[in-house]
């Protein structure tokens, strides 16, 4: 990230002291089935998407029937969520909750006859569509035309906005999933929990007993000086590393989370150690922190109807008892949780699942969105309609990721000037406005 950059978004964002604000994303790995999320009830758009979803399709009543949706910006259209998501449902009917339709990587906007004719148009599409890697990558980097240079979207705003935003030596980018491509930054790194806080270098989070015994030891070992420039380096890095990870876990198990998370469900056990972090965010010294979490098995070919009647209700309550843990700790207002994913699935049921797609439709929550609302364009869900490339129903997406991330970080932090630095194609979709957020479900300021 060129220095020059660095100051020039440093003078452009001064937080206020109270100014704290995160970005939580859910990434729904294997590519979830979002149509049968979000469905239309309205009676001629749910007859297209009994007849198309046939073996799949939810009820429209009676037992297992779709839940009716308020939705504030759909006229002579309704729309109803899964049965298992009562509280998304009330979520969403109460203003707190927004669905964003049918978007998805895409280099450049297109129609489905562009589609087919690419090959003498020019127009250019994301690399190896329907691979589950290839379309991580894409999600995560935000560049789907290529596959070199692993710096993902939320790695390139924290080497812009880290230092300016931050008086800690802890990353602004925290992961508890582990290595993802999304937080990784030509000059920041992110910092790896789990649902259980941060870990110790050698052991678990506990601040007490024989791990911490193992880490004095340590610590000590590498507190003496060392005469090799190279031993001497590596001893610095661990002793900090040391150091770093013991004020963060004694920050969070000081940080108190009394909200009640529902157990046997590791989204929402790790969405509480996400809401014990912003606990802790004043200890910590942040403002700016952007986390990762993984609720993975998505990749319904088979028994997709069983598989998202035990998972949908997992998503489901872990949403609400971070939304009652962000109220709790007097942060709804500071704070957005979005979903992504590799890809929505095919329309077209295979017997007893579905396949890799494209566009599909997303969640967002918090107290800074204009909920109640489904933004985007919600496809008709039929096969040959307007945004169905074939294949067995592949939606064309009608919003970018560029787009979607866009407003995401605008609210975040960074420069009008400078969104396109972080997102390198969203010019071909949206032209940077001080008026206007490229969808609206952030309102301006």
């Amino acid at each position: 990230m060129n220095t020059l950059l660095n100051l020039k978004a440093s003078a452009a964002l001064i937080p206020e002291p109270n100014d704290y604000r995160a970005l939580v994303c859910v990434f729904l790995h294997g590519g979830y089935d979002s149509y049968n999320v979000l469905v239309p009830t309205s009676s001629t758009e749910y007859a297209d998407y009994r007849a198309t979803r046939s073996n799949l399709a939810l009820p429209a009543t009676g037992t297992g029937a779709v839940l009716p949706l308020t939705v504030a910006n759909t006229p002579g259209r309704t729309f109803g969520v899964h049965p298992g998501l009562p509280r998304v449902r009330g979520l969403f009917n109460s203003g707190k909750l927004a669905f964003l339709s049918n978007v998805g990587a895409l280099v450049e906007p297109s129609t489905v006859s562009e589609f087919w004719n690419q090959s003498t148009n020019g127009k250019r599409y994301p690399l190896a569509l329907f691979s589950h890697s290839d379309q991580t990558q894409h999600w995560q980097t935000s560049i789907p035309q290529s596959r070199t240079g692993i710096v993902g979207w939320a790695g390139r705003m924290a080497d812009m906005l880290n230092a300016a935003t931050n008086n800690s030596a802890l990353a602004m980018n925290i992961s508890l999933a582990g290595y993802n491509m999304m937080q990784v930054g030509e000059d920041t790194t992110f910092f790896s929990m789990n649902a259980d806080g941060p870990q110790r270098l050698t052991g678990d989070g506990n601040s007490s007993g024989r791990f911490r015994v193992q880490n004095d030891a340590l610590r000590d070992l590498c507190s003496q000086t060392h005469r090799n420039l190279y031993e001497q380096a590596f001893a610095d890095q661990v002793k900090d590393s040391i150091d770093l990870s013991r004020a963060f876990g004694d920050a969070w198990n000081n940080s108190q989370v009394t909200t009640s998370f529902a157990t046997n469900n590791s989204l929402a056990q790790n969405l509480r150690s996400i809401a014990k972090t912003i606990g802790a965010r004043q200890a910590l010294g942040v403002k700016r922190q952007v986390f990762f979490v993984v609720y993975g098995g998505w990749d319904h070919h088979q028994e997709l109807l069983a598989n998202q009647a035990y998972m949908l209700p997992q998503l489901d309550a872990a949403f609400q008892g971070f939304h009652d843990a962000l109220v709790e700790l007097g942060v709804w207002n500071n704070v957005v949780t979005f979903t992504s994913s590799e890809f929505a699935r095919t329309l077209r049921s295979n017997g007893r699942g579905t396949d890799h797609a494209w566009g599909g439709n997303h969640m967002i929550m918090g107290g800074p969105v204009d909920g109640g609302k489904i933004y985007g364009q919600y496809p008709i869900i039929r096969f040959n309609s307007p945004r169905d490339i074939g294949g067995g129903g592949l939606l064309l997406p009608t919003t970018s990721c560029d787009e979607y991330f866009a407003e995401l970080i605008s609210w975040f932090g960074v420069p009008i000037s400078e969104l396109s630095t972080i997102l390198p194609n969203l010019t071909n979709f949206y032209s940077p406005s001080l008026s206007a957020r490229p969808i609206g479900f952030i309102p301006n300021i």
